[in-house]
C-alpha cells in the first residue's frame, strides 16, 4: 500500500485506443498507453495485462468539483431520500462511490465539511472505496466570520481561514452567503494569499430567488483580478420582473466569458425526484413553503445548521423548465471550456448518475431538441436554446469532467494523460449511442488497479483524501479556539482534526 493505494506493479499495456487528452495540447491520436506502479508510464513491464481497446476512447478519469457525497451533511440527504422513496439517492456512501467509479468517475470534491463535523466526515471517507477526495471547510456567515470582515483586518481574516482549513483537514475553502461584495473579495483575497491550490469556492446569496442574477453580475465584479470559483451557478441566473421568474443565462455567461478568473460549475438540473441539502438553511425553508415537504436538520455547530427536503423538478412545470433550459444555455455560451465544469450539485439539481445524459445533451443538437420539446411550452417559445446550434466534441467534453476540473483544483497528477499522472483512465467504447457510451465504460482503472469492466466494478481499492497542510502559529490557534469557545462553549469536542484521522495527505 502507498498514500492508500494498491499498488499493481506488473503493469497495464492499453492498445488500440484513440487518446484523447486536452490536458497536454494533444489532438485524439491512436497510441499505445502504459500504466506502472499506480501511474501512467513511458513502457510496461514484460509481464503487463494487455487491453486490447480497439474502436475505445481512452479519457483520465473523472473529476466532479462539487458533489455531496460523504460525511454528516450526506446523511441527512440519504434518510430524506430513504424515507421520501428516492432509491437512487438512498445508496449507502459505499455503493455511491462504486456508482462513481462504474461511469468512470475517480475524484470526487465534497464542498461542504462543517468543521464541527469535520472528525466524522474524515471517517466516513474510509467508507468510500475507489475514489480519491477533496473537502473544502465552510465558512457561513456565522458571527465570529461577521465580526472578522466587520474589522477589516485582511491578516486576521487570513490567519482564519488557515486555521479552519487545516484543522478541518480540508483541501480550501466554500464561502457560503457572504454578506456583501466587499465580504466576497476580502475572503477571495484571504484565499489567494495562502497555500492553497484551489481558488475561494463561492455560494453565493439569493440562490434561487429574483434577485441571483444581480448578486452574481455583483459578485463577478467584485473579485476583479482574483481567481474565483462560482458553484451551481445554474442556480444564480435569475431575476424577477413584472412578477415572473426569468432566466439572465446569457448575461452571465457574458460576465463569465469577460472575466479569464472566474470559473463555474452549472448545477444542472435533472428531471424527477431528488432532495435538496444546504448549508443555507433559509432556502431551504424556502423550497419547504412551495412543496410542503418533510423538513429534517441537523445541528452541524458552531451556530450552523444544515437542513434537506425532497423537491421534484417537473418537466411540466414553468420554473423547473426554465431551470432545464438555463443551465443547457450557461453550457453553450460560455466559451472556454476550461472554466465551466460539469456538475448536478448532487443531490440537489439531481443526482451524479444523470451526467451521461447531460453529455448527450451536450452533443447532440437533435436530443437536446428533443427533450426541449417536452418541457413547459412558454418556457420553450421563450428560450433560445431551440436556436443554439453548438454541439461538445469529445474533447471538451474532456475539459468539462476531467482537465478543466483538475486545473481549477492545482491537482497535478489528475485529468491527464501524461507520463507520470495518476493512473486513473477511462476507456470507452465509440460508435453507439453517446449516452450508453458514458454509463457503461468498457474498463476503469484506478490507480493501477482495473475497478471496472462494461459499466460493473470488479475490484475495489483504496481512495485518498487530499488536503492542504497549512502551516499555523500555536498562539493563533490558542486565540482561535478561544474566540470560538465565546461564541460556541462545545464547539471544540471534535476539533481540530489529527492528521492520523485524515486517509492519505497531499
Amino acid at each position: 500500500m502507498r498514500n492508500g493505494l494498491r499498488i499493481v506493479s506488473s503493469g497495464i499495456r492499453i492498445e488500440n485506443a484513440s487518446l484523447v487528452d486536452p490536458a497536454n495540447s494533444a489532438p485524439a491520436m491512436e497510441r499505445p498507453l502504459y500504466i506502472k506502479n499506480g501511474k501512467i508510464a513511458a513502457t510496461a513491464g514484460e509481464d503487463a495485462t494487455t487491453l486490447d481497446a480497439s474502436g475505445c476512447v481512452a479519457l483520465a478519469g473523472g473529476i466532479d468539483i462539487h458533489t455531496h457525497l460523504i460525511g454528516p451533511m450526506a446523511e441527512l440527504a440519504r434518510d430524506v431520500a430513504k424515507e421520501s422513496g428516492i432509491e437512487e439517492l438512498a445508496s449507502s456512501v459505499s455503493e455511491a462511490a462504486k456508482m462513481y467509479a462504474a461511469m468512470g468517475y475517480t475524484t470526487i470534491v465534497d464542498p461542504a465539511i462543517y468543521p464541527a463535523l469535520a472528525r466524522k466526515t474524515h471517517m466516513a471517507a474510509r467508507g468510500a472505496p475507489i475514489i480519491d477526495r477533496c473537502f473544502l471547510a465552510l465558512l457561513g456567515p456565522g458571527s465570529l466570520v461577521g465580526e472578522i470582515l466587520e474589522k477589516g483586518d485582511d491578516k486576521e481574516l487570513e490567519d482564519y481561514i488557515a486555521w479552519l482549513v487545516n484543522g478541518s483537514g480540508a483541501y480550501g475553502l466554500k464561502a457560503v452567503n457572504p454578506k456583501s461584495s466587499e465580504d466576497i473579495r476580502a475572503i477571495g483575497r484571504a484565499v489567494a494569499s495562502l497555500d492553497i491550490d484551489h481558488p475561494v469556492h463561492l455560494h453565493l446569496p439569493d440562490l434561487g430567488e429574483g434577485g441571483g442574477f444581480r448578486s452574481a453580475i455583483d459578485a463577478i465584479t467584485a473579485l476583479e483580478g482574483i481567481e474565483a470559483h462560482i458553484a451551481h451557478m445554474q442556480f444564480h441566473c435569475y431575476e424577477g420582473r413584472n412578477g415572473r421568474t426569468i432566466s439572465r443565462a446569457h448575461e452571465i455567461a457574458k460576465a463569465v466569458n469577460a472575466n479569464e478568473n472566474i470559473s463555474i460549475d452549472v448545477g444542472q438540473i435533472v428531471f424527477g425526484g431528488t432532495v435538496t441539502v444546504s448549508a443555507d438553511t433559509k432556502l431551504i425553508d424556502r423550497i419547504e413553503r412551495v412543496t410542503k415537504g418533510k423538513v429534517k436538520s441537523l445541528d452541524a455547530g458552531w451556530g450552523e445548521k444544515c437542513k434537506a427536503t425532497p423537491y421534484t423538478y417537473d418537466p411540466s412545470s414553468y420554473i423547473n423548465s426554465l431551470q432545464w433550459v438555463t443551465g443547457l444555455e450557461l453550457f453553450l455560451s460560455i466559451m472556454d471550456p476550461w472554466r465551466v465544469c460539469l456538475s448536478t450539485d448532487h443531490p440537489n439539481a439531481g443526482p451524479f448518475t444523470a451526467y451521461p445524459e447531460i453529455v448527450k445533451l451536450l452533443m447532440d443538437k437533435d436530443y437536446r431538441n428533443h427533450r426541449l420539446s417536452k418541457i413547459h411550452p412558454k418556457v420553450i417559445e421563450e428560450s433560445a436554446l431551440k436556436k443554439m446550434d453548438r454541439e461538445y466534441s469529445l474533447r471538451e467534453i474532456a475539459i468539462i469532467t476531467r482537465a478543466g476540473p483538475a486545473r481549477r483544483l492545482g491537482l497535478a497528477g489528475k485529468g491527464a494523460l501524461q507520463v507520470g499522472a495518476d493512473a486513473d483512465v477511462a476507456i470507452y467504447r465509440k460508435g453507439g449511442d453517446i449516452m450508453q457510451m458514458f454509463i457503461k465504460p468498457a474498463w476503469v482503472i484506478k490507480g493501477g488497479v482495473i475497478v471496472a469492466k462494461n459499466g460493473r466494478i470488479v475490484k475495489t481499492c483504496e481512495g485518498k483524501t487530499f488536503y492542504a497542510p497549512l502551516s499555523t502559529d500555536e498562539r493563533e490557534n490558542a486565540k482561535w479556539k478561544e474566540r470560538v469557545s465565546d461564541y460556541c462553549p462545545d464547539g471544540l469536542k471534535n476539533f481540530p482534526v489529527e492528521k492520523k484521522v485524515i486517509d492519505g495527505g497531499r
